[in-house]
């Protein structure tokens, strides 16, 4: 059975790029003095890669952000015709 990777909330656009701001501003706060030893140590399970060290975790998570990005900016070139 496959997994449902969807978000569960559908927030508005200034929340959005608020908690992604937030979310950030940690993620970098807790990465700064580790080394990729460190986090080849630890892992988490992924819904679809399945167990994943921490290192290789952030190196799929920095990919699936960039295709969100890209994804809006085409979207957004669509409707603005810009």
């Amino acid at each position: 059975m496959k997994k449902n990777l969807s978000p569960p909330n559908n927030y508005p656009q200034n929340e959005i790029l608020e908690r992604l701001s937030e979310a950030e501003k940690k993620l970098l706060e807790n990465l700064k003095d580790k080394t990729k030893e460190e986090f080849e140590k630890r892992g988490v399970e992924h819904p679809a890669f399945g167990p994943l060290n921490l290192f290789n975790f952030l190196w799929v998570m920095s990919l699936h952000e960039g295709l969100h990005a890209y994804a809006i900016k085409q979207r957004a070139t669509q409707i603005t015709g810009k």
